[in-house]
């Protein structure tokens, strides 16, 4: 959509994840210690929030918003709409229109240079996923050549880069995101602290040892990383148990005492991040279904040439039931 219309999107800071607690607006992190600034800027513009503040007068003149998505309707989109421009308010102290103000009706397709939105001089887009099936020929060309530019800071791509190196022997590797909603709050409506779902999950976490040999023999890879929450540990028990060669999670990272891995070590937003990158790089990666921590990961190899092979759990052989 910048590109598009030669807009400059806003450098605005993250919170922490809506899991790990409130307060969040006391942690935010800033934009360039999750991205590579400068690479980014390669394709596309950016500028800070301040500045975004100072040339709209701490507003939001017009805001995009899909029909549906993530499993929500009309109503439920500009209920969640309506939360957000709280969010906003309090947390950047930027103000949105009001729900009522905005049509989502005639706007998923409005990209074009000569659409009313491109008229708007300071514009929002609320929930980018509505947008994925936009219809145009060059949007899946634009999207890769962003992906491609939109990589974490090249500290964290140098640390993953030698600690993979170091626990693999500078061999081929697969990575592993595993988790199972089971643990955390929901913002959206699907079913959370559903033990019914932790169930599920711990008999696939089983089912799909024989896959996992499967790839590994397929690839000739002998070490695995997983990446996964603290509720979601079992999965990595499960392995151990069943004698699955060279697997390793983030509590090898900090075996050595290596001081450049405090700021990992007393950071779970940096840990996150730096996991990311571990799956990124990986030679082999299996993601979760409907995780966006999986689908930024897809999305940036998806993006590279030659493209490295993602599959999803769900989807091997000896997974069980819809989860």
């Amino acid at each position: 959509m910048a590109i598009y219309q030669n807009r400059a999107i806003v450098e605005i800071s993250f919170p922490r994840h809506f899991a790990q607690g409130k307060g969040l607006e006391q942690d935010m992190r800033p934009f360039n210690s999750t991205f590579d600034v400068q690479q980014l800027n390669k394709v596309l513009q950016t500028t800070s929030l301040k500045d975004f503040k100072n040339k709209c007068n701490n507003s939001v003149g017009g805001v995009l918003l899909p029909t549906t998505t993530m499993g929500l309707d009309q109503q439920e989109l500009m209920e969640n709409y309506e939360s957000h421009r709280y969010i906003y308010q309090k947390l950047y102290g930027i103000t949105l229109p009001k729900g009522n103000a905005v049509d989502s009706r005639n706007m998923l397709y409005d990209f074009g240079v000569d659409s009313p939105s491109a008229h708007t001089k300071c514009l929002g887009m609320f929930h980018m996923l509505g947008f994925k099936r936009v219809v145009n020929t060059n949007m899946d060309a634009i999207s890769a050549k962003v992906d491609r530019n939109l990589v974490r800071p090249k500290f964290i791509r140098d640390v993953a880069q030698h600690l993979m190196a170091r626990m693999c022997d500078e061999k081929p590797y697969l990575a592993i995101h595993w988790r199972n909603k089971s643990g955390e709050g929901c913002r959206i409506p699907w079913k959370c602290h559903d033990m019914s779902i932790v169930t599920l999950a711990n008999e696939n976490a089983f089912n799909v040892i024989s896959d996992i040999r499967v790839l590994q023999k397929q690839y000739n890879i002998n070490c695995i990383y997983v990446a996964y929450p603290p509720y979601a540990a079992l999965f990595m028990e499960t392995l151990r148990k069943n004698k699955v060669p060279r697997i390793f999670d983030d509590e090898y990272l900090f075996r050595d005492e290596d001081p450049e891995m405090d700021l990992f070590q007393r950071d779970d937003y940096m840990l996150s991040l730096l996991e990311q990158e571990i799956c990124f790089q990986a030679d082999l990666f299996l993601g979760w279904r409907l995780s966006s921590w999986t689908t930024i990961i897809e999305r940036g190899r998806d993006s590279l040439e030659p493209k490295p092979i993602s599959i999803l759990l769900q989807s091997l052989p000896s997974w069980k039931n819809e989860l």
